[in-house]
């Protein structure tokens, strides 16, 4: 019993190896054409109508270690077009081709020309030598069937569907709303930006503001010394003030001694300018120092400023009044 079955078994090994054995070796044979090496066109048809497309095939059968150049083909005949090329694999790996589409023009009987076919040295690089094909007659026929055509009537143009431009009506609709925005808010700043009609008052010269000053100085009390600085400090601020106003020089930025150095910035008399001096210079001893002078020199130092803007008085020419401006 177990001699059989090892018998059986070794039958069945020995019928798989040789079922592989046949499988490669067929496989092996498909590799290599059985033919020996030719070159031949064919077409897919031989009869076709214009305008359809033929394919032209030409073959390199059992090529074996040759090189082959499938060139372009040479077709001289206007009505015979070239629309395509690729190239072909047969069954075994020795096939190659080329396959050309090409279309006809015209009815009647035309003739594919001969295909050459160049065979490559492997060591030289050149053509050793070409092989042509057959020349192939094809068949063009009209692709009206009826033997006595007539022209039809030329179709009218097909009426276009009325479509309402929804969208483009609001894009122009949204557009001119935009616009009269625009126009609005325009204006609207133009008409509101129009400067309102001031009515300008003279404008006072310095001799004015600085004697309406002193005026109301001289009703200030002497009694004691805060009086006194105060008098004293607005004096000073009434004189720096008028003279900065009345000759255009930075008298409130100075001290005195700057002033005494600038004197010739100021058109006044040498004895009104010292006058002037004499009285700075005291009311930064009351201001500075706590000096008390009496209550005549306060006065005397009152009468003394009055005195400098009498002599000094320039008058100043107020503007006129905008409608006054514009009458003339």
């Amino acid at each position: 019993m177990a001699a059989s079955r090892y018998s059986r078994a070794t039958g069945l090994s020995m019928v798989g190896i040789v079922a592989c054995v046949s499988l490669w070796s067929g496989c092996e044979t498909r590799e290599m054409s059985p033919s020996p090496f030719h070159v031949y066109s064919t077409v897919d048809t031989s009869s076709t109508t214009v305008g359809a497309i033929v394919r032209f095939q030409v073959w390199a059968k059992g090529k074996g270690e040759r090189i082959i150049d499938f060139s372009r083909i040479v077709v001289e005949d206007p009505d015979i077009s070239v629309v395509g090329k690729k190239t072909v694999r047969g069954e075994f790996k020795d096939d190659v081709g080329v396959e050309f589409e090409i279309a006809f023009w015209d009815t009647g009987s035309f003739v594919l020309p001969a295909y050459s076919v160049d065979v490559i040295s492997a060591t030289e690089g050149s053509v050793k030598r070409s092989v042509s094909t057959d020349p192939i007659t094809v068949t063009v026929e009209t692709v009206i069937s009826d033997p006595q055509p007539t022209l039809r009537d030329v179709k009218p143009p097909v009426p276009i569907p009325m479509v309402f431009p929804v969208r483009l009506v609001l894009s122009l609709a949204l557009i001119l709303l935009l616009l009269g925005s625009l126009v609005w808010l325009w204006r609207k700043r133009v008409s509101s930006g129009k400067p309102p009609e001031y009515r300008h008052e003279p404008l006072r010269s310095p001799y004015e503001i600085a004697r309406e000053r002193l005026v109301s100085l001289g009703n200030h009390s002497l009694s004691n010394g805060h009086d006194l600085r105060q008098f004293y400090a607005e004096l000073s601020t009434i004189v720096r003030e008028y003279l900065e106003n009345q000759y255009f020089v930075r008298i409130m930025e100075m001290t005195t001694e700057e002033i005494e150095k600038s004197r010739a910035l100021i058109t006044l008399d040498d004895d009104l300018m010292d006058k002037l001096l004499d009285v700075l210079k005291r009311a930064d001893l009351v201001k500075f120092a706590r000096f008390e002078p009496m209550r005549e020199r306060c006065l005397d130092d009152h009468e003394t400023v009055v005195t400098l803007l009498d002599r000094s008085r320039i008058d100043w020419l107020a503007p006129r009044k905008n409608h006054e401006l514009e009458a003339v």
